[in-house]
């Protein structure tokens, strides 16, 4: 007989939240079944599943994400996550609402980037980002699958979610580093690097002291609020544009300038 999961060790394995688990079974992208009120899972068909998951990823992962830039001022986007990154010590990035990276990554630490410098890595990484995304109405505090904090914010126009704000890859003191480091070996497997290599560019992951930890929430909300402004401001401005070209079509404004043709003859 196969053995097993509960949904809280799928959730454990997969490093995503209990409600990203709901979602993905309610959408049939995850096995599983339910018995007495409660879901189970055979670790035979999860262990399959991830197995097809890490195929997909490495036939189709490019060397970054190709960033979906639909409606979003991204240069100033990446400069406000500039500012924040350097004036907090935190790595930043922006996603759109089903959690996939629109900007380049602010402020990176050399840990993430060598995580991020295998396919299977830069899927882990995306895949902590979806899951920031489709639960921002649980949480705003999350960790990624290497164990790094991360604070999430979202972006609203008219009471419309547009993206989320992310500031991360940050620790919150010792005990952090030191469940990092226990889990080091399994962190390095999964993604494919070398361990000695990652545990050496563990220190190079953001600390956050207790004071800057109490300021985040704020930082981050202003940055949300800063993204917001950018798009409704960019939204009227190609309003204004569109009104400009619909005028000129109704007031048959002629393609060339008058004495154009008689200049050529």
């Amino acid at each position: 007989m196969d053995e097993l999961l509960t949904l809280r060790e799928v959730k454990d394995l997969l490093h995503v939240d209990r409600i990203t688990v709901y979602r993905m079974l309610e959408k049939g992208r995850l096995p599983g079944f339910k018995l007495g009120g409660r879901w189970y899972f055979s670790r035979p068909e999860i262990e399959a599943w991830l197995a097809g998951q890490r195929t997909q990823s490495y036939a189709a992962a490019p060397a970054e994400p190709a960033p979906s830039t639909e409606g979003l001022p991204l240069s100033c986007i990446e400069s406000v996550q500039n500012i924040l990154g350097e004036a907090l010590g935190v790595a930043a990035l922006t996603t759109d609402m089903a959690g996939q990276l629109v900007t380049s990554i602010s402020h990176s630490c050399r840990f993430c980037t060598v995580i991020r410098s295998t396919a299977e890595g830069r899927r882990l990484c995306s895949d902590c980002w979806v899951s920031f995304a489709l639960g921002m109405h649980a949480q705003h505090a999350r960790r990624c699958h290497a164990g790094l904090r991360y604070r999430c914010e979202l972006i609203q126009v008219a009471g419309q979610g547009i993206g989320v704000a992310i500031a991360g890859q940050y620790v919150a003191g010792p005990e952090d580093v030191e469940e990092i480091s226990g889990r080091l070996p399994s962190i390095a497997e999964a993604v494919g690097v070398d361990e000695e290599e990652l545990r050496a560019q563990l220190p190079t992951a953001h600390v956050l002291e207790a004071a800057y930890l109490t300021r985040l929430p704020a930082a981050l909300r202003q940055v949300a609020l800063a993204i917001e402004e950018f798009y409704a401001q960019q939204a009227q401005f190609m309003g204004r544009l569109q009104q400009i070209a619909d005028l000129a079509q109704m007031n048959g404004v002629p393609q060339t300038r008058p004495g154009a043709d008689e200049r050529a003859e």
